[in-house]
């Protein structure tokens, strides 16, 4: 078993530059946009609790892909409700994107949270 605050911090540094790619590319310019430059929380918390729930239980891949994805669709939703209310800043803003619930979450980006957990779980899966 690899050390938590490995775990956490390539975590949030695989997210970050995951994150500024897709923001990068959708905007046709360098946009890297964390509350800690160069880091993200949401990825390294997400990654973290996604590591944790694959060493500790003995899911099938689909339900670890179901049961990550809601986990992770719930962290983006609750992140960006808390840094639009508590931070006073938006990081992202799904509003303009079909099947959005307060532009905090999509039925896009909940795609791509299936598709990054099912690569991490058959990544895991080599590695074990």
């Amino acid at each position: 078993m690899v050390h938590p605050l490995i775990v956490f911090i390539a975590f949030g540094i695989i997210g970050w530059i995951l994150d500024t790619i897709y923001r990068s590319a959708a905007e046709r310019k360098y946009a890297p946009k964390t509350f800690i430059p160069y880091f993200s929380i949401l990825y390294a918390v997400g990654g973290s609790i996604l590591y944790g729930l694959h060493v500790t239980t003995t899911l099938n891949s689909t339900a670890y892909v179901l049961i990550g994805t809601l986990i992770m669709t719930l962290m983006e939703f609750t992140a960006g409700v808390f840094c639009q209310n508590i931070l006073g800043e938006r990081y992202w803003d799904y509003s303009k994107n079909k099947y959005n619930i307060y532009g905090h979450i999509d039925a896009l980006h909940i795609l791509l949270w299936i598709t990054l957990i099912t690569s991490l779980r058959i990544l895991l899966e080599y590695l074990a």
